[in-house]
């Protein structure tokens, strides 16, 4: 967000944005899109007003505590931002070059096209059991796969570390945003994979109810460990039949990313006890309200 503010294009997304009323009745929310602040943020743009970002908390939301709710929410803004990219590119011309590319930043943030590489490297295991004779094409497309995988590794990690390098403790910081980043690598890649093909989705608000029983973790995370499991096979098929280095280092690297999903779990599960306890003070510090509003509801 802070980006963002450099480049003129704050998007107005977050729990708490403040709006002029006229602009909203002006431009009012679409429901079509999934991400409707991120779209009404770029109609403002267009419109010819603009957001700023200020960096100081002024209110407080309650985050998704189970993984269920949590990859619901990210494929909602992955899908939703991926939707908001047409009317982007509507766009170009009408604002500033510069505002322009920071919107594209900003929407495709969520961005993964794993699903391609993975799909290869995938394949590429049935060559090494061996299933499949190995030929030239297979290690081209292998290698084609590597890059791709890699340079969304390195990427990644720069940004999280230029976007918290000026916070405390930022190397540690930055690692963390990085492996909860790509501990939803299946969730961002399918949901791009679905925008790509057209699917048609509803708005599904996310669970943030404190839930006495928590969701099945298998359910939740089976594709990973399945997908992850058959690559750490790979990785044992590379080393019986003298697979490359290269080879060995892209498999167990592509099973890691999978398995990064169980440290997501790991750091969002104690979010149950800061909502208890947010919900709780909240409630006594409004009690009196609360109890004034239950008498005059029982008189009327």
């Amino acid at each position: 967000m802070n980006m963002a503010n450099h480049l003129d294009c704050v998007p107005s997304t977050g729990t708490v944005s403040v709006y002029k009323s006229k602009i909203l009745k002006q431009l009012g929310f679409r429901s079509e899109a999934l991400t409707e602040d991120a779209d009404l943020g770029l109609r403002i743009c267009e419109a010819g007003y603009r957001g700023i970002y200020v960096d100081r908390p002024i209110g407080y939301g309650l985050m998704p505590y189970d993984l269920e709710a949590y990859k619901h929410q990210k494929w909602r803004w992955a899908f939703g931002n991926a939707q908001s990219l047409k009317t982007l590119f509507s766009m170009f011309g009408k604002i500033s070059f510069k505002s322009w590319f920071g919107f594209l930043l900003h929407l495709t943030a969520w961005d993964h096209l794993n699903f391609l590489p993975f799909a290869v490297i995938a394949a590429y295991v049935l060559v090494l059991l061996p299933v499949t004779p190995l030929t030239r094409q297979h290690r081209q497309l292998f290698d084609i796969a590597s890059v791709s995988l890699f340079a969304t590794l390195i990427c990644k990690r720069i940004l999280f570390w230029v976007s918290l390098r000026h916070q405390e403790k930022s190397f540690k910081r930055s690692w963390r945003a990085f492996l909860v980043h790509m501990g939803m690598t299946l969730t961002y890649s399918g949901a791009w994979l679905a925008f790509l093909f057209q699917t048609k989705l509803i708005f599904e608000r996310t669970n943030k109810f404190i839930l006495i029983k928590m969701p099945s973790l298998f359910k939740n995370t089976y594709r990973e460990l399945f997908l992850g499991i058959w690559f750490l096979a790979g990785v044992v098929a590379a080393f019986s039949v003298g697979g490359s280095i290269m080879t060995k280092i892209t498999l167990l690297t592509s099973s890691l990313i999978l398995f990064c999903v169980y440290y997501v779990n790991w750091k969002i599960y104690p979010t149950k006890a800061y909502s208890k306890k947010l919900l709780a003070d909240m409630e006594e510090k409004y009690k009196p309200y609360l109890v004034k509003n239950e008498v005059v509801k029982n008189k009327a």
